[in-house]
């Protein structure tokens, strides 16, 4: 970033308007950031002001402003910021008294040209001017009464102006400013109640407190009543506690604790909402309700247990609960002698051949809320995979200790494979996660043949894979235990059945949806839904320069418009001979007389190793092939895409 500084050096020679265009040329000069450029520009206007031209510094930013809005668009607003700003760091009480007058009255002048509509200037610029150079409804009367006897007519029709300007600025929800010009012009006469309740139903409560604040104590108590009444407890009771107006809402802390004890209730933070309940009666009588509303007979039974409550005492409220099955339960879709918990490189032997022959697979992930981590996002903890004969449930953190490399290579043989179908909802969130939380597993960079229901089946509005199941089984999933602590070992019977139900319902809801009687005419085919879900690492430190992932749920090389792209499973042919099935690709292009075949090749940085993959353009078909830890290798799998396609015209 470059800016020209001469201009501002000494500005006593300058007149306003050539004050202003130096300032737009040094602003568009360069190419660095808008917000750098406005930062230092206005530290340099602040040192020339006091410079400025008879009468001084005011009556010159006056000047500047009217010339600003001369030159309009884009620059006007910025810096008319920028000018006013700068002046409020000058002392006031330095202003020369001719300065300070003439200011005031150009500034008047200024103003009410805005009113009567005969400038066009932002908002939020023009409720600066009255606060910068301190003219009231007086001053405003005096302009109005252009040389009449000033009175009560001409002071109503000033304050009448500056209403009309204020209901533009409601209508327009610029509150802000019109709450400043309120202020400024003490117009404690508007109806404070209404607008109280605008600026809060329009979601700017933190406006809302400050200007009840500013009005005193009956509009902060207005402000508590209407905070509660539409739920809005944390405000409330901030405003109670912070003006000490617990005598008079002696309530607002448990509601406020009440309601945050029902939202994490809401998001299964079953153990947070405990913490919260611990030690107040008032709070943990509320909590066992939350149990009993929620039809949770299980952790009605735990709360019992925690809290030390008389479990006689609970008997009619757990009755209301155990009259039946509210949720799909695991036994419902497989036994639970079933499902395997694998830990070790043992257990990723017995899942290669518990998931060999298979054609579907469904996979979910489990971690830590990381609400409840601190530091950053979590890592997977688990990684669920289903089949229709069992469900297996990876334990990430001990396989990710113990055996590195097994789970990297067991991995990589499902999610490479493109015969195996992997089943998930929401998936490409878990996938992503996945391979952000293990960079060392270069396997989790890749995985082909993604169906993710929630598109392929158009379930994008139908709510969760509870609401899914409940469409599918006509009952929902119990959705508690989504957000506990998924790091603990062991993990508790509930959490292991959780996980192995979420993966292996995936399978028969994609049946019934597959097989409906009436599918969409974009059901027809759910096969056209597949996708290769991939993530490119630039590094094993950082994937790209704002620490993201880089992903891509369907890459493709940049190919023209009119070229085909084919993406085609490769089978392996042995060891690679590179040499001699390009050699053959470009015997088989000359005697079919087409062009010869161009090669594409690119690599990337996958872990700590170096990833390729190529194209190959043959008469306007570019032919993809597989992932390859060479070039040559690279090249060779997009020549044996092509060589194994129909022939080529």
């Amino acid at each position: 970033m470059a800016i020209v500084l001469h201009p501002f050096a000494d500005i006593s020679a300058i007149s306003a308007p050539h004050f202003v265009q130096n300032l737009i040329s040094a602003y568009t000069h360069g190419n660095g950031k808008s917000s750098s450029k406005f930062q230092a520009l206005r530290s340099q206007v602040i040192k020339a002001l006091p410079s400025a031209p008879p009468p001084g510094p005011a009556t010159f930013v006056v000047n500047c402003l009217e010339a600003l809005v001369c030159v309009g668009p884009p620059h006007d607003e910025s810096l008319s910021h920028m000018l006013l700003s700068a002046l409020c760091q000058l002392d006031k009480s330095k202003w020369a008294d001719e300065d300070r007058y003439t200011a005031c009255r150009l500034a008047g002048s200024f103003f009410f040209n805005v009113l009567v509509g005969k400038l066009k200037v932002e908002s939020r610029v023009a409720v600066k001017i009255p606060e910068t150079f301190g003219f009231d409804l007086k001053d405003i009367e005096d302009i109005v009464s252009a040389g009449q006897d000033p009175g009560v007519l001409q002071m109503k029709a000033a304050k009448g102006l500056v209403e009309c300007y204020l209901l533009d600025l409601l209508q327009k929800r610029s509150y802000t400013s019109a709450v400043s010009l309120i202020k400024h012009f003490n117009l404690k006469n508007y109806d404070s109640q209404s607008l109280i309740i605008t600026i809060i139903d329009n979601g700017q409560t933190n406006l809302a407190v400050d200007w009840a604040t500013y009005l005193g104590k009956d509009v902060l108590k207005f402000l508590v009543q209407y905070c509660t009444q539409t739920g809005l407890y944390k405000v409330a009771y901030k405003v109670v506690k912070q003006h000490k107006l617990e005598a008079e809402f002696p309530d607002a802390y448990h509601l406020y604790r009440q309601s945050s004890l029902r939202k994490l209730v809401r998001k299964g933070l079953w153990e947070v909402a405990q913490m919260l309940a611990e030690g107040d009666s008032l709070l943990i009588d509320y909590l066992v309700n939350l149990a009993v509303e929620v039809n949770d007979a299980e952790k009605l039974e735990e709360l019992c247990e925690h809290f030390h409550l008389d479990r006689i005492s609970m008997t009619a409220a757990m009755a209301n609960t155990c009259g039946g099955p509210q949720y799909l339960q695991l036994d419902n879709v497989i036994s639970k002698d079933k499902v395997h918990w694998i830990d070790s490189h043992e257990g990723l032997l017995f899942a290669e051949r518990a998931m060999a022959g298979i054609d579907f697979v469904g996979i979910d992930c489990e971690w830590k809320p990381d609400c409840m981590k601190g530091g950053g996002p979590s890592k997977v903890s688990i990684l669920q995979l289903a089949s229709s004969e069992l469900v297996l449930i990876l334990d990430l953190i001990s396989l990710f200790k113990k055996c590195q490399t097994s789970l990297n290579n067991f991995i990589r043989l499902l999610f490479d494979s493109q015969d195996v179908v992997k089943l998930g909802y929401a998936i490409h969130n878990d996938l992503k996660r996945l391979s952000h939380s293990f960079m060392e597993i270069d396997a989790f960079c890749l995985c082909e043949s993604v169906l993710d229901l929630q598109i392929a089946f158009g379930m994008q509005k139908k709510g969760g894979l509870s609401a899914l199941t409940k469409m599918v089984f006509g009952i929902p999933l119990n959705k508690h235990v989504r957000m506990s602590d998924w790091e603990a070992r062991p993990l508790s019977r509930k959490q292991l059945d959780y996980a192995a139900l979420d993966a292996a319902i995936l399978l028969p809801i994609f049946q019934h949806l597959a097989n409906k009687s009436d599918p969409r005419p974009d059901e027809l085919d759910w096969k056209c839904h597949l996708r290769s879900h991939r993530v490119i690492r630039k590094s094993k430190e950082k994937v790209l320069g704002n620490g993201k992932l880089a992903e891509d749920h369907n890459y493709k090389m940049p190919i023209a418009p009119h070229e085909e792209l084919v993406m085609a499973s490769c089978e392996l042919l042995g060891t690679p001979i590179p040499g001699l099935l390009k050699t053959e690709l470009f015997e088989f292009t000359r005697s079919a007389k087409l062009s010869p075949p161009v090669f594409n090749t690119a690599n990337y940085s996958c872990a700590s190793e170096t990833a390729f993959y190529s194209t190959v353009k043959v008469a306007n078909t570019t032919y993809m092939g597989r992932i390859a830890s060479s070039k040559k290798d690279a090249e060779f799998w997009a020549a044996h895409v092509a060589l194994s396609k129909e022939p080529m015209h």
